[in-house]
């Protein structure tokens, strides 16, 4: 699960592509990428339109929300800058495995697979720790 926008900093693209090699390389099964977020936040979500395996969901209440992120497989925070980063903790206090980016404070948490938010083969090597 990828929760965020398209903005530069956040790293959509290089997560959908993590993603897809993922899935490419290491699985036949029916896996998807759920990406959460607000409409407008997708603004050049023409970008992976026919990507099979990525799934938008917007306007998703508070609720739906956690129920998303308690049943994901993985919690994916790949940003190139960020602040607190919030979301990677909710997602863990719900259980939730966590790849996150080594440029944010989640660097800190000794719970979450960290990769670096540039190396896409990073980061699908993480994925794949967890998933498989």
């Amino acid at each position: 699960m990828y929760m965020g926008n398209t903005m530069h900093h956040k790293n959509f693209f290089r997560a959908v592509e993590a993603f897809v090699l993922f899935k490419q390389r290491y699985t036949e099964q029916p896996v998807t990428l759920k990406v959460v977020g607000i409409p407008h936040a997708f603004y050049d979500s023409s970008r992976i339109k026919g990507t099979p395996c990525v799934d938008i969901i917007e306007n998703v209440s508070d609720p739906q929300l956690y129920e998303l992120m308690a049943h994901a497989s993985v919690f994916f925070f790949p940003s190139l800058y960020e602040g607190f980063g919030l979301p990677p903790l909710e997602a863990m206090n719900l259980g939730t495995p966590v790849v996150a980016s080594c440029t944010s404070s989640c660097r800190k948490h000794s719970a979450m697979r960290i990769c670096r938010p540039t190396r896409i083969t990073r980061a699908r090597w993480q994925m794949r720790c967890i998933l498989l």
